[in-house]
């Protein structure tokens, strides 16, 4: 687990020294996210913005980090904001794992679920050995009222990669997907009476 508490403290430090030390705000800002302190990150990371506004990875964090104090403490009317940045992100690297991941986690904000599952496919497909697409995309079915068939079938595809990289010899992604399909199975039997019975087994 990241010291984020440590990292803010540097950050500053370097801020004290260089009020435009553009990395000082940066990672101000990603310690403030780690710190789940979403609206000091948000003005750290625009911040940043204005002392670099031509890194790519700035927007993309400031819209990441809009998105997620949203799905915390209720939509903002920043929500739209982010919404364009990462159009435009989607637009220009349309391979961006997490551009896609926080397109898709601001559609199910907008009880926009076919959208967000579609973001959540393609994060999948760009990359294949991070779960987290998939666990999401169990969160959302769970939370939009989703028949356990449809939830069944997202945890059988976590299983599926799980035995699949086990068989590869990547034991480390197989484990992160086996814990992933625990997690969720665990979490899907607060709402499925099914899920539950295949936990107790």
């Amino acid at each position: 687990m990241p010291d984020y508490a440590a990292a803010l403290e540097a950050a500053d430090q370097a801020i004290a020294l260089d009020p435009e030390a553009f990395y000082g705000w940066f990672r101000r800002a990603e310690a403030l996210r780690g710190l789940r302190r979403w609206d000091d990150a948000i003005a750290a990371f625009r911040r940043a913005g204005q002392i670099s506004p031509d890194l790519y990875g700035v927007p993309r964090e400031l819209a990441g980090a809009i998105v997620n104090r949203d799905i915390k403490h209720g939509i903002s009317s920043e929500l739209s904001e982010a919404e364009g940045i990462l159009d435009e992100l989607v637009r220009i690297a349309p391979d961006d794992y997490w551009v896609l991941i926080y397109r898709a986690q601001a559609c199910f904000l907008r009880c926009e679920s076919s959208s967000a599952t579609h973001y959540l496919r393609l994060a999948s497909r760009v990359l294949p050995t991070e779960p987290l697409s998939l666990s999401l995309l169990v969160t959302f079915h769970l939370e939009d009222g989703r028949p356990w068939k449809d939830v069944q079938r997202v945890l059988r595809e976590i299983r599926t990669n799980a035995e699949r990289f086990l068989e590869q010899g990547d034991e480390q992604v197989a484990e992160r997907f086996e814990l992933e399909f625990d997690a969720n199975l665990a979490k899907a039997a607060g709402f499925h009476p099914e899920a539950a019975a295949a936990l107790e087994r």
